[in-house]
């Protein structure tokens, strides 16, 4: 079996913890999978998962990686990914098992990478006859935190980051977006194929599986929403709390207020007790008037886990309320720190002029927000408030003053949250 290049996930707040999880068991009965194009296929009584199923599984499914990875990021050109994508396409054909539902998933999968590199090499090049100004062609940044040689996240994640590219040369003209709209039609029809046959892989997964049992915290979940120097992912954790499992097809579901839902599917091959894995799921990218590479709804509110394996199944449910997002953005900021000093320097004209000065520590950076001055002087007070679009480290924020404080407090407060950071500086 081709061995997927090594994944690497960034994660600033491995370490946040969030509450209000319920790891109440709810077991369901395992589902019988039929071969998608004709009748069901026999599948005697197993102990373990066919061989071909695991080779599928690790080369389709989404990435989910130890909490301590060891490997480096790395940029990758093109050819490197669409080289990686033929050999996933020829390991996908030479895939032969007795159970139907694999060759079906296997061959199907097949194509649609298949014409997902016929896209990529038609706009490789595109993006060769018309260049950037001024730069030649970039290799492709690391997407959703992942390196991205892994087939087919990879194509589909380069497939959206040329696509941007294109729309970024050709400034949104409008002859240009109606080319760019077919070719996004295209990759988008075959970015949902893929995610069906992922969504197949637990129909032949439940066919090997144990049946369901209480959970009894054997698995436990940690949720992350995008934000900050952690986003624009949100994150998950898994932690085997019981015993060695192996062969294991992990069913997500995330839902919002909304109703609007998402499922990934991910492969574990071997999961030792007391281990953690996390993976990231990308806000997408925004082509035209579609998102593509995204494998999440927007604020979940409901995390549901479905672990599918020959010696334990079950199933969980995280409800992710507005507490434990505040909870949560509260952690990430425990190393946050506002620098302030409130100067007055003589102005041209013979008077003095009063200011702040606020310079964000701690963190990379935090995201759009408000903040909120209150200042002191004997009897008199004021309040002052500005909005910033991001704040970065290292950056400093002049803020003119009416008079000199006593007393100067600081509040920052973000959008869709409760939490504040407050502190004092004078």
């Amino acid at each position: 079996m081709r061995r997927l290049a090594p994944i690497v996930i960034a994660f600033a707040t491995a370490s946040a913890i969030v509450t209000g999880c319920d790891h109440s068991p709810q077991p369901t009965p395992p589902t019988t999978a039929s071969q998608p194009n004709s009748e069901p296929s026999a599948t005697p009584a197993a102990t373990s998962l066919p061989a071909e199923y695991c080779t599928l599984a690790a080369m389709i499914a989404q990435p989910i990686v130890p909490s301590t990875p060891t490997a480096s990021r790395e940029k990758l050109n093109t050819a490197a990914v669409i080289a990686n994508a033929q050999s996933c396409a020829m390991e996908l054909h030479s895939l032969h098992s007795s159970d139907g539902d694999i060759n079906y998933i296997s061959s199907s999968c097949a194509a649609t990478i298949e014409d997902l590199i016929k896209q990529m090499e038609a706009l490789e090049a595109t993006l060769k006859s018309k260049p950037l100004p001024s730069t030649s062609h970039p290799p492709l940044e690391p997407i959703v935190g992942v390196i991205t040689s892994e087939c087919p996240v990879g194509l589909l994640a380069a497939a959206a980051q040329m696509l941007d590219e294109q729309q970024k040369q050709n400034d949104k003209k409008s002859d240009w977006t109606q080319i760019e709209r077919e070719k996004l039609a295209r990759i988008s029809t075959d970015e949902d194929a893929i995610q069906a046959d992922r969504l197949l892989l637990t129909k032949v997964a439940a066919k090997y599986a144990a049946p369901p049992i209480e959970n009894n915290d054997q698995i436990t979940i940690q949720f992350h929403p995008a934000w900050g120097p952690t986003g624009p992912n949100d994150l998950l954790q898994l932690t085997n709390n019981g015993r060695d499992l192996s062969d294991c097809t992990v069913l997500v579901e995330l839902a919002n207020a909304n109703g609007e839902t998402y499922q990934n599917v991910h492969f574990i091959k071997n999961w030792p007790k007391n281990t953690t894995l996390l993976t990231a799921y990308s806000q997408g990218t925004q082509i035209v008037d579609q998102i593509l590479n995204r494998f999440t709804v927007t604020n979940p509110k409901t995390i549901s886990v479905k672990i599918l394996s020959p010696q334990f199944s079950t199933r969980l449910l995280c409800n992710f309320t507005a507490n434990d997002r505040d909870n949560s953005i509260a952690r990430r900021c425990e190393k946050l720190r506002i620098i302030g000093a409130c100067e007055s320097k003589q102005a041209l004209l013979g008077s003095r002029v009063n200011f702040v000065s606020l310079t964000l520590d701690g963190l990379a950076f935090i995201p759009k927000g408000q903040i909120e001055l209150l200042i002191q002087r004997g009897t008199l007070s004021r309040q002052i408030r500005i909005s910033f679009p991001q704040w970065i480290q290292g950056e400093p924020k002049h803020i003119r003053l009416p008079f000199m404080p006593d007393a100067a407090r600081v509040v920052i407060s973000f959008p869709d949250t409760d939490y504040q950071y407050t502190t004092n500086i004078r």
